[in-house]
């Protein structure tokens, strides 16, 4: 919307406002995508706050026209999957084929991504015919991925079928929420297994697979537990997520221990705040008894006289003892 040097744009609802505007007669042109602009004249008695609608004409060529647009949520989170529907008609006379793009722009108006809309089934020819008076739906995603939260304006539009003259383009505005959210969360050590009774270095590590679009920060207390049940240790973590980090592999630190018992440990992961976890994979240390190994010879016969030729059968077996704590 423009008052002579000063200008507004609307929000999603179509609503705008202009202040400052010294004259008490002027002129208020419109312009949106998709749309023919359009103009209205007004007079004012006195400065004041007035409402002024101005009426705009969808534009269409050779009688193609996008109808409308529709997204089905109001608002996503990052990497959700916006689901698009788009109706096109065809008001003219003749048959067209015709393509269907879109352009979506940034918070900041800037050039995101440009695609074409596949066809059904997703062939790699997206060029498809629409008779006179026949109505096409077309349904296609998108996704915000980890782009920065706010409103991004996407132009969809149709084009003919060598994309080298725009027949008609709609705009619908797609907004992203803040979102600090782990599809996972996953907790193991290294070395993975050791031995009863060894001293080892163990290393606590954090897995991470990120779906923020916001830098976020994740904290949670996580504990060592033996086979009795008992905490054999126990660690706090805070972890600074960034938004352009897809996955991320974090160290929690390291202990020396030898393990009295063998069995299994599990890892208990408790008290996650800062970030939404989706999933939480806690993994488990392995202690395995301590074996020596005693070896019994035997023979058979076990004695012969002497002068006496006599085969022997040697008989060695190994047998494998845990050593006692």
């Amino acid at each position: 919307m423009t008052v002579g040097g000063l200008s507004s744009s609307t929000d999603e609802n179509g609503q705008y406002q202009i202040t400052g505007i010294e004259s008490l007669a002027f002129e208020v042109s419109a312009s949106a995508v998709g749309y023919l602009s359009g103009s209205s004249g007004f007079v004012l008695q006195q400065h004041g706050v007035v409402r002024l609608d101005i009426p705009l004409q969808k534009a269409a060529t050779d009688g193609i026209r996008i109808v409308r647009v529709v997204k089905d949520r109001v608002a996503y989170e990052a990497f959700d999957e916006v689901m698009l529907s788009a109706e096109v008609e065809n008001e003219g006379d003749e048959s067209q084929r015709v393509v269907m793009a879109a352009t979506v722009l940034g918070v900041d108006n800037d050039l995101r991504e440009d695609f074409v809309i596949p066809l059904p089934g997703g062939p790699r020819d997206a060029r498809f015919d629409i008779d006179p008076g026949e109505l096409v739906t077309r349904e296609f995603t998108w996704s915000p991925r980890n782009w920065p939260p706010g409103d991004y304006r996407m132009i969809v539009q149709v084009l003919t079928e060598h994309r080298d003259v725009l027949l008609s383009e709609e705009l619908v505005l797609i907004r992203v929420v803040e979102t600090s959210r782990l599809r996972s969360l996953g907790i193991h050590t290294i070395p993975t297994q050791t031995v009863r009774g060894e001293e080892v270095e163990i290393e606590f590590l954090a897995s991470l697979e990120n779906l923020s679009n916001v830098d976020s920060e994740l904290a949670f207390d996580f504990a060592l537990i033996d086979p009795d049940g008992n905490v054999v240790h126990q660690g706090d973590a805070h972890i600074e997520v960034m938004a352009a980090a897809s996955s991320s592999l974090v160290s929690l630190g390291t202990i020396t221990q030898a393990f009295d018992e063998a069995g299994t440990y599990p890892i208990q992961v408790v008290n996650i705040l800062g970030m939404t976890v989706s999933s939480v994979r806690a993994g488990e240390l392995i202690v395995s008894p301590n074996i020596r190994i005693e070896g019994h010879l035997g023979a058979e016969p076990d004695s012969i006289t002497p002068g006496e030729s006599k085969g022997i059968r040697i008989r060695l077996r190994i047998e494998g003892l845990e050593d006692s704590p």
